[in-house]
């Protein structure tokens, strides 16, 4: 979002918001169907261990992805901004 041209942000900020909101929505259903494992629920321990061990695997993915797909934008002077006018 910071390095996001002028008159984007927007736009940026719409596309972010849908990719954590589908996110959100598709880790929940699968954390869900994995309460369902075995019988008893959420009373049943490996039904909570699973689910637990699948959204610390989803949170290490996403977090993966981040370090290695994040570019910080390189300035020339240290304290300057570049500005684009379009």
């Amino acid at each position: 979002m910071l390095a996001a041209p002028a008159g984007r942000e927007g736009v940026l900020g719409a596309m972010l918001q849908t990719s954590w909101q589908t996110s959100n929505v598709l880790a929940l259903s699968i954390q869900a169907g994995l309460l369902t494992i075995h019988p008893g629920g959420m009373s049943n321990w490996l039904n909570v261990q699973t689910s637990w061990y699948f959204e610390l695997g989803w949170t290490a993915l996403w977090l993966i992805g981040f370090v290695l797909l994040y570019k910080p934008e390189k300035n020339s002077k240290k304290g300057e901004v570049n500005v684009e006018i379009a």
